[in-house]
């Protein structure tokens, strides 16, 4: 909900205690400027999220916030939105919070097109936990649980989300936050069920991901691919061919809007 007074911030009196450099800093920042320019009211604005770094954000803010268990966001976030139509209802949490123990309530919250918008801030591992493989982790992932590599392919996020009848889905990186600002202020337009997969890979885990560390070619489908984010079909094809990341052209990251219903 819009604040009628002056403009409020969003930042909150703890202190984040990510790591030196973590890419979650980006986020939080265009997050909470954002929605301080776009005159949200903190009082009417809830950050809920599970368990993982990227799920303590709901601790360093001035909205109300919801620390809940792991996986379980989602139905926390259903349950806010169908009590309190009158508050803004954002998810924040990891690929494995959203992916592995929690996929179950992302199927059915999206196919009800649920009106909450939902951040899935995709470091591909298990960081808290010290680099476990997880959902979105690469082939050959090198976690501390399999030291010979992740035999599995990455999860498709944007795939599986347009398959759950997601009714916005769409991606940016912490590395373009221009980018990431117009993808987020689209999210949080949409009436529905929405989704942004938002790559920020882990500085101490997953430093390769980093354009600093290797070149990585970000890719924008909305001008380098022909599909009709309106259609499904053409939508959930152009995001088949977009997984990350993928075994034949690791250093390829595909962002932009991919569906909207």
């Amino acid at each position: 909900m819009r604040c009628s007074e002056n403009k409020r911030s969003f930042s909150g009196k703890l202190k984040p205690t990510w790591c030196k450099g973590c890419t979650y800093f980006i986020f939080q920042k265009v997050l909470n400027g954002l929605l301080q320019r776009l005159n949200y009211d903190p009082l009417s604005t809830v950050f809920v999220s599970g368990i993982g770094c990227s799920s303590r954000i709901s601790l360093y803010t001035s909205a109300f916030g919801m620390h809940t268990i792991h996986g379980r966001a989602i139905p926390v976030a259903t349950g806010i939105r169908l009590s309190r139509s009158d508050v803004s209802v954002l998810v924040i949490a990891g690929d494995g919070d959203l992916f592995s123990i929690g996929a179950g309530h992302f199927v059915h919250a999206a196919r009800k097109n649920i009106d909450i918008t939902v951040f899935c801030l995709n470091n591909m591992t298990y960081a808290m936990t010290k680099n476990q493989s997880s959902p979105t982790s690469g082939f050959d992932h090198a976690g501390s649980f399999t030291p010979a590599g992740n035999q599995t392919l990455p999860l498709n996020t944007v795939e599986f989300a347009i398959c759950c009848k997601s009714s916005f889905v769409a991606r940016s990186t912490t590395f373009t936050p221009d980018h990431l600002e117009k993808t987020i202020i689209r999210a949080l337009k949409h009436r529905g069920f929405s989704f942004v997969d938002i790559v920020a890979p882990c500085r101490t885990f997953n430093p390769e991901y980093f354009p600093s560390e290797k070149q990585i070619s970000i890719v924008d489908v909305n001008e380098t691919m022909q599909f009709d984010m309106k259609d499904y079909s053409s939508a959930l094809q152009c995001a088949s061919r977009c997984i990350f990341p993928s075994r034949e052209s690791p250093a390829v990251l595909p962002v932009g809007t991919f569906f909207e219903a």
